[in-house]
């Protein structure tokens, strides 16, 4: 039988942020485009924190944009072993500005 590794849950947080009808994107001017993509902001929990104050600080860290939430859009767990010994819980969420 084949041990499986104790994984570390990691919240995570989504934010699509719409505006007219327009969603917020972007890209990372030290990474080529071609390995980072277009993104939305998203990013790490701190301690404590709640989803809602997580994408709210990572949307305004990431893009500048201050946006506040509209609500839930779920959310998922996706395992991310072998790269890490972790199970990342993502909390989506829409935002407007």
């Amino acid at each position: 039988m084949i041990a499986v590794p104790e994984r570390r849950l990691v919240r995570k947080v989504v934010g699509y942020v719409v505006r007219d009808r327009r969603l917020l994107v972007f890209t990372h001017d030290d990474v080529p485009l071609e390995i980072a993509g277009v993104q939305v902001p998203a990013g790490t929990n701190e301690a404590s924190e709640p989803p809602e104050a997580a994408i709210i600080r990572e949307v305004l860290e990431e893009t500048g944009v201050i946006a506040r939430t509209v609500g839930s859009l779920g959310i998922e767990r996706y395992d991310v072993w072998p790269s890490k010994s972790e199970v990342h819980e993502r909390h989506f969420s829409s935002l407007n500005r």
